[in-house]
């Protein structure tokens, strides 16, 4: 993160203690019955909501079409930020890692959670991407269906832990939830268990969890997070040929002229997929039917 936006970040966190302090009254008495809890990703929205039902109002922080590599938060985000009860954390996105440490700085009443507690985590092979550091942990959680069903665990024990008195809607609804979860993934290993090819071509390796899960390997048109070469694009070009590799996944954030290289050379079709998407059930499924349809 730039020295420049360090210094602007605390400035308007103070610019706006005294208004946030003004309508702090107002909002309370307005919305005195839900708590606000934020996250940073639409997919977190889905499950705080399967969790919470209509308990809570769930901000996010990351808007549509923007990437967590690169989002820097509005004035007007942390300032309404200001007036969450918790803010459940992914764990490992590069924004939570640029700005989580300013926010606990910052706002000393918020509380932070991490819902990736008991996960089983992937070092990451990225160095980088777009002078961004994504840490030592592949950051696409939330692309098993065995991770969230821990996710959403941790995100019924916070929750608990800030409304005691409503345990027992929090645990029928996650106790549902982990039906859903188990249905999608049965649908998910139906659609890919009969596929003799277990490999797949993706602009940014964000489905790593998603592969592991299903014995499936991703190949990155990305190279260490960094546009690709002539001779890489050559060399993912030339395994698809001898795969029989058509379709090519592209995140919907992502520039899409690399990928059209590569889909001129195979004779093959993009398509592009939303992992950050809010409704992660059926972005889920719709990944796994278009790899069972492709390979």
């Amino acid at each position: 993160m730039k020295t420049s936006t360090l210094y602007l970040f605390t400035g308007f966190i103070f610019s706006f203690a005294l208004i946030s302090g003004l309508t702090g009254c107002q909002q309370t008495s307005e919305n005195k019955e839900k708590d606000i809890i934020t996250v940073s990703i639409l997919p977190y929205q889905y499950f705080v909501e399967k969790i919470a039902g209509n308990l809570f109002t769930c901000e996010v922080m990351i808007p549509p079409g923007a990437s967590p590599a690169s989002y820097e938060p509005t004035p007007r985000q942390v300032m309404n930020l200001s007036n969450s009860k918790l803010y459940l954390l992914s764990g490992y996105l590069a924004y939570e890692q640029n700005w989580v440490k300013n926010f606990k700085a910052n706002l000393p009443n918020l509380e932070f959670y991490n819902t990736s507690q008991g996960l089983n985590l992937i070092k990451n092979e990225i160095k980088n991407h777009d002078d961004h550091d994504h840490g030592p942990i592949e950051p696409h959680v939330w692309t098993s269906p065995q991770n969230v069903k821990i996710i959403s665990q941790n995100i019924a024990d916070a929750l608990i832990k800030i409304k005691p008195e409503n345990k027992s809607i929090f645990l029928k609804n996650l106790e549902q939830f982990h039906k859903e979860i188990d249905s999608i993934d049965f649908t998910i290993n139906q659609l890919l268990m009969a596929k003799t090819n277990r490999s797949f071509i993706i602009y940014h390796p964000a489905l790593t969890y998603f592969a592991h899960d299903y014995k499936l390997t991703q190949i990155p048109i990305e190279q260490e997070g960094k546009e690709p070469s002539v001779k890489h694009i050559r060399a993912v070009a030339d395994f698809a040929i001898e795969n029989k590799i058509k379709v090519i996944l592209i995140q919907k954030q992502f520039n899409k002229e690399e990928a059209k290289t590569l889909e001129q050379e195979i004779g093959g079709k993009i398509v592009e997929i939303d992992p950050l998407a809010f409704d992660w059930e059926n972005e889920m499924i719709f990944i796994a039917k278009q790899l069972s349809e492709n390979l």
